[in-house]
């Protein structure tokens, strides 16, 4: 700024809504990060990779609503999660503690 200072907060909680009604939290995560969408999937994949493009989580969504990924082992980092059902698959990304 005008004083050539900066500062920084702490993150608390970031909540990526996209079009399709799909929301992740909490982010940053530690252990398990919630999926909430109002869309009905049938055996859609859940698929998480890392920042060199690696599936490190993959799982199958059936339902509406809340559902939980384990990111517990995961190390550290920065995360890209898709949804692929029927329609457009949707993307969002997270962060690991």
């Amino acid at each position: 700024d005008k004083d050539n200072q900066s500062s920084f907060s702490d993150i608390k909680m970031v909540e990526a809504v996209s079009i399709t009604g799909v929301s992740i939290y909490p982010n940053p995560v530690q252990d398990v990060l919630s999926v909430r969408s109002n869309v009905l999937y049938k055996n859609a994949q859940l698929r998480i990779s890392n920042a060199a493009g690696q599936n490190v989580v993959q799982q199958i969504l059936n339902g509406a609503g809340n559902f939980t990924v384990q990111v517990a082992s995961l190390p550290p980092g920065v995360y890209y999660g898709k949804i692929i059902g029927d329609d457009t698959p949707t993307r969002f990304k997270f962060i690991k503690d």
